[in-house]
C-alpha cells in the first residue's frame, strides 16, 4: 500500500533481489530430496552454470531467457501432434514485443490466408467426445486473446491484416457453425447435433458465443473433422 513506484518496478526489483536465492534453494532442495529418497535427478551442471551466468551479469538473464524461448517456439512450430486436426494451414511462429520492451516467442497451431486477411488459428480436436475438453478450450481462448490484442502484425516487414479464430472439431459433430451467429443458425446447429450434445455441451457453446460477442476480434468455429 505504501509503495510509490510502478508495478513494473516492484516486479523488477523483487526479481533481481530474490531470483538467485530462490534458484539456489531449489537446487539444494532437489539434491537433498535425491539423497534422502535415493531417487536420481538430472545432472545440475547446466543449471548451476546458468545461475552463475545470471549472477555474473544479471542483465544477461533477459538474453538467456529470450534465446530459450525462441528455441522452444521454433521447436513447437515444427511439431505436429498426432491428434491435432489441422486442415487449413501450417504452424506459425510469432515474435511479439510489448510497449515495455519485453520480447516473447509464441506459436499458433495454424496460420493461413483468407482473401487479403491472415487467420491466426488455435485448433482443438476431440477423438471421443462431442467437444474438446473445457481445459483445451480455455487454453485455446487464452492464447487467442493474447493474439487478438496485437496492435500491429507484420510479415516479411510488411504490415498485414489479421483475425484470430478458435476451431473446435469432433467426429461426432454434424455440420458446422461459426460464432457469433444468428439465433436461427445457432438453434438449427444445436438441433442437428441433439443426439451428441448434452445440456453441458450446449451451455459451453452458449458461453463461447457470449465470449466472442465480448471479443469481436475472435471467432469460434465448431465443425466435424470427417
Amino acid at each position: 500500500m505504501e509503495y510509490k513506484q510502478s508495478a513494473l518496478h516492484w516486479n523488477k526489483n523483487l526479481f533481481e533481489s530474490r531470483f538467485t536465492g530462490i534458484f539456489e534453494t531449489a537446487l539444494k532442495s532437489y539434491a537433498h530430496i535425491s539423497k534422502k529418497t535415493g531417487v536420481q535427478i538430472n545432472p545440475q551442471e547446466k543449471l548451476s552454470a546458468y545461475l552463475a551466468e545470471v549472477k555474473r551479469d544479471f542483465s544477461s538473464f533477459m538474453s538467456l531467457s529470450r534465446a530459450g524461448s525462441q528455441r522452444s517456439s521454433a521447436s513447437e512450430s515444427q511439431t505436429r501432434h498426432r491428434l491435432e486436426h489441422l486442415a487449413e494451414g501450417d504452424k506459425a511462429m510469432f515474435h511479439l514485443e510489448n510497449y515495455l520492451g519485453g520480447v516473447y516467442y509464441l506459436t499458433a497451431d495454424e496460420a493461413f490466408r483468407e482473401g487479403s486477411t491472415f487467420v491466426i488459428q488455435e485448433s482443438k480436436n476431440s477423438t471421443k467426445g462431442a467437444l474438446p475438453s473445457l481445459a483445451d478450450i480455455r487454453d485455446g481462448l487464452f492464447k487467442l486473446i493474447l493474439f487478438a490484442n496485437i496492435h500491429r502484425l507484420t510479415l516479411g516487414g510488411k504490415e498485414v491484416e489479421f483475425k484470430v479464430r478458435l476451431k473446435l472439431t469432433s467426429q461426432k459433430i454434424i455440420g458446422s457453425i461459426r460464432l457469433p451467429s444468428s439465433g436461427k443458425a445457432f438453434e438449427k446447429f444445436i438441433e442437428r447435433n441433439k443426439k451428441s450434445f448434452t445440456a453441458r455441451h450446449v451451455k459451453i457453446i452458449l458461453a463461447l458465443s457470449n465470449e466472442v460477442s465480448e471479443n469481436p476480434r475472435i471467432t469460434i468455429e465448431i465443425a466435424s473433422n470427417k
